[in-house]
Parts: C-alpha cells; structure tokens; sequence
C-alpha cells in the first residue's frame, strides 16, 4: 500500500472528508479515530473516493461492523 497525499481534510460529526492530489492507481487504506461511549454494535458505512472535476471517475469500499464491549475500568 502507498501514503495517500492528503493536502486538506475536514473531520465532521458524522463525515470525514480527505482531499488528495496526483494519487496514482493503486491500494491506499485510511484510518481515522472513532471513540464510542456506548457498548454495541455499529455499522459504519463504505468509502467513497472520486476526482472533483471527474465525478464519473470514482471508487467505493464496502461497510464494515463494529462491536464495541465494555473495557477495563
């Protein structure tokens, strides 16, 4: 996998949001910090990349599940 070339991001509520320039073809994985106040069990949704003045040009991630358990006090 290569770093992907972020050049701005914006961390939302609910959206995070990477800007990137001259990606090439390729695998690229990003990870960002969720904190869970409540035990369960989360779907968190598939990723979306397209090029800004190509938007027919564009890639997709599947969702994932997320179980959270209560930790160690």
């Amino acid at each position: 996998t290569m770093a992907l070339p972020i050049v701005h991001r914006e961390l939302r509520d609910r959206t995070v949001r990477l800007f990137a320039e001259n990606v090439r073809a390729g695998v690229y994985h990003v990870y960002y910090p969720a904190i869970a106040t409540v035990s369960g069990t989360y779907g968190t949704p598939g990723a979306r990349m397209e090029i800004l003045y190509s938007p027919e040009i564009y890639a997709t991630s599947g969702s994932r599940t997320v179980s959270v358990t209560r930790g160690r006090e």
